[in-house]
């Protein structure tokens, strides 16, 4: 019986790790960079744009909080124009 239930926990652990995405890694740091100097070259680009074709959760949740610093260090202006547009993304002139 103990060893059916120990058979069962493996199995059990298997699945569940099967089920885990890998481990992603981002960093807000190097997320701020790539979108200044894209907001430098360009002057105004949308956060879809910035997202690519298909964000995982933590890559939207990184160039999100990149924008938020961005804006309060001044450095860009964020414009939706309605509830659930698009977020425009524009460059702060000094």
């Amino acid at each position: 019986m103990l060893e059916k239930l120990e058979q069962q926990q493996a199995e059990l652990k298997q699945r569940e790790e099967d089920l885990v995405a890998p481990g992603e890694r981002y960093s807000v740091e190097q997320r701020t960079a790539e979108i200044e100097a894209l907001v430098a070259a360009q002057e105004r680009v949308s956060f879809a744009t910035l997202l690519g074709d298909a964000p995982t959760v933590g890559f939207a949740v990184v160039t999100f909080i990149a924008l938020l610093d961005l804006y309060r260090r001044g450095v860009i202006d964020l414009v939706q124009d309605e509830l659930f547009a698009d977020i425009v993304v524009t460059r702060r002139e000094p």
